[in-house]
């Protein structure tokens, strides 16, 4: 077998504000004899990577099919997919001319200039949240019943044994912001609950969210020319909460792999 026959392709959506989900998955649909709904779950995981580590053949096609239906697409060498680096966390931010400074809670800084921010991506991410709470003691009728025993049996009762703790599990959502830095590749990572927004001056308020939409909004300004994600543009602009959504961290990520590839095209 000939080093091309070996080569894995992709097939990416071309035009970020073209990406719809229901088109993606008719055409997924139709190229791997999927249902709707299994079709419509692997399109929104993929965001513009429609297809994946296929055959030469199979990326073509698949970028063919996409941009008939109104998707514009091309095929391209899997290699040429873009791979994010290990985020890294900053809790600070300091202005600097013609940009500004990210720092780490070590003090590490990280220069962030205008011509090397490749992508400003932002999000609501659904996380899953554990903690531990105590056993529920005994009810109030069965206290009630342990007192009427104490009465007429004349019955000492004893004291029921502490319950257990337990461990509960829900769902609640944490703002992520990563800026994306090229020459050298970076992924600087703002969660918002661990951010010192001191950088918003008289603007800073008591409200962890209202000061994370604030911080997006300063990065827009500053940088108005690096690419967007669907989220950041939303939290950024003050959009409805809802807009800013994503199922999970990979969620944000898959987006994050596919707006960079397009960028990296462009350039």
């Amino acid at each position: 077998m000939s080093p091309d026959d070996s080569a894995r392709y992709a097939a990416v959506v071309t035009e970020p504000e073209s990406l719809d989900f229901e088109a993606a998955a008719r055409v997924l649909a139709g190229l791997r004899g999927l249902a709707y709904e299994e079709a419509r779950s692997a399109a929104r995981a993929a965001w513009g990577l429609v297809v994946e580590d296929e055959s030469e053949e199979e990326a073509r096609r698949a970028a063919a099919a996409l941009s008939a239906a109104g998707l514009p697409a091309r095929a391209l060498p899997q290699e040429l997919v873009a791979r994010l680096p290990e985020p890294v966390p900053v809790v600070r931010a300091l202005r600097r001319a013609g940009g500004a400074a990210l720092v780490e809670a070590s003090g590490t800084g990280h220069p962030v200039h205008s011509a090397a921010v490749a992508l400003l991506a932002a999000g609501l991410v659904k996380r899953t949240v554990a903690r531990t709470v105590a056993g529920r003691g005994p009810g109030l009728g069965d206290r009630m019943l342990n007192v009427g025993l104490m009465i007429t049996a004349g019955l000492p009762v004893g004291r029921a044994p502490a319950p257990p703790e337990r461990v509960v599990e829900h769902f609640d959502l944490f703002g992520v912001l990563e800026v994306h830095l090229n020459a050298p590749s970076a992924r600087l990572r703002v969660e918002a609950a661990e951010f010192d927004y001191s950088c918003l001056g008289a603007r800073k308020s008591y409200e962890t969210m209202a000061n994370f939409r604030l911080l997006c909004g300063d990065l827009a300004g500053l940088f108005p020319r690096a690419a967007r994600n669907r989220g950041f543009s939303a939290i950024a602009a003050q959009a409805a909460p809802g807009l800013g959504r994503y199922l999970s961290q990979a969620d944000l990520d898959a987006e994050s792999r596919w707006l960079l590839t397009v960028g990296a095209l462009a350039r």
